[in-house]
């Protein structure tokens, strides 16, 4: 975890605030040895927050994140504590335990209004914000738009933000419809245009693990909801900026070639290059004072939807495998495959040459070996 050697990185010594500067209220402190906050203060509970708390208290030399009940939990820092580097820790631990001098690094509650918030799932999570001014990022790895609506009240209290930047509902799919899923985003929406703020969503991605699930066809099914849902809600006050604004992302990937350099090596989440992208068209979307309430490829696509899709069911020539009928069928094939090292078994689709909406989208393939969850 932390001890990698009895050599420790050279880290800026922390400015260690006195009661005296406790009293003025300075916005970051850090706190005496232990594991709480001073009153008035509360630990940081995000990697990027933690982050943006090392400059105000004149630290340097972040070294990582963890997931460990024997260090204070949130942001904390180290010099000289036994087993532990010189530098700042972000422990996703929420509630922690003291260990010798380690201290946490403690935030008032002015410090938490930003800007821009970012929201969501892994999408989310993974997705490097610092180059987005005031703002933060609370996304969760694995969180559903289900788990959105249980955190979204108190990041908003807590926040205060004017926009907030969302990606749910990928996650959802495999337990909940298109419809329940599109209701559940729907709220979630609600509650923040409630708040005072503004909603931009970044779409679908045409990730090629997912293919494996049969569920690009819910992703199109979604996002052309809420391309619905986008105009509707732009035209109820046209003289206004759009509340909810989408960041076409599915059709402009599929635009590009949907090339593989897009994604991580799992195939599922984006690489530094889909997140390039990412950075050019939110910032596009954030800063735009046209009007504009959909964009695709950093350009402002207005009200119209991308051509209806032809339905994904190409031959896969990886998989060799005998495209049967439909779902109701007992003519079924699964083909063996292999997914990060683990073989899995995923019922065929149907054929191009049969292939209807309908088929397909009920014909949606299933991990028979592995825990869906356990991917996200």
């Amino acid at each position: 975890m932390k001890f990698y050697s009895q050599r420790a990185t050279t880290a800026t010594l922390g400015l260690i605030f006195s009661q005296r500067a406790v009293a003025q209220q300075a916005e970051v402190v850090i706190a005496d040895a232990g594991n709480i906050c001073p009153p008035g203060y509360a630990k940081i509970m995000t990697e990027a927050g933690c982050k943006a708390a090392m400059k105000p208290v004149a630290l340097s030399n972040f070294q990582g994140s963890e997931s460990d009940s024997g260090w204070p939990g949130g942001c904390y820092h180290c010099d000289g504590v036994a087993d532990c580097v010189d530098g700042v820790w972000f422990n996703k631990d929420a509630v922690g335990s003291s260990n010798g001098e380690a201290t946490p690094i403690c935030a008032a509650p002015s410090w938490w209004e930003v800007d821009t918030l970012f929201v969501g799932d892994s999408d989310i999570e993974y997705w490097d914000t610092e180059d987005f001014p005031d703002s933060d990022n609370v996304g969760v790895a694995g969180d559903l738009c289900k788990d959105l609506i249980k955190l979204i009240d108190a990041q908003l209290q807590r926040h205060k933000p004017k926009r907030v930047v969302i990606v749910c509902g990928e996650n959802d799919f495999f337990d909940y419809s298109v419809d329940q899923t599109f209701a559940t985003f729907q709220e979630v929406i609600g509650k923040i245009i409630a708040s005072g703020a503004r909603a931009f969503y970044l779409g679908t991605k045409p990730e090629p693990a997912s293919r494996w699930w049969g569920v690009h066809g819910k992703y199109l099914e979604y996002d052309a909801k809420i391309r619905d849902y986008v105009t509707a809600l732009d035209a109820n006050d046209p003289t206004s900026s759009p509340p909810l604004v989408m960041v076409d992302v599915n059709p402009a990937f599929k635009e590009l070639g949907n090339p593989d350099w897009l994604y991580a090596k799992d195939n599922l989440h984006l690489s530094k290059w889909g997140y390039m992208y990412w950075n050019a068209w939110t910032k596009t979307a954030l800063a735009d004072t046209s009007g504009c309430a959909r964009w695709m490829n950093d350009e402002c696509a207005g009200s119209t939807a991308p051509s209806p899709p032809t339905p994904e069911c190409e031959d896969d020539p990886k998989t060799d495998c005998a495209w049967v009928g439909k779902n109701s069928s007992r003519k079924k094939k699964w083909c063996k495959k292999n997914w990060q090292g683990t073989a899995v078994s995923v019922l065929c689709p149907v054929t191009c040459g049969k292939c209807k909406d309908d088929d397909y989208n009920d014909n949606a393939g299933v991990l028979s070996a592995v825990d869906k969850g356990s991917v996200f």
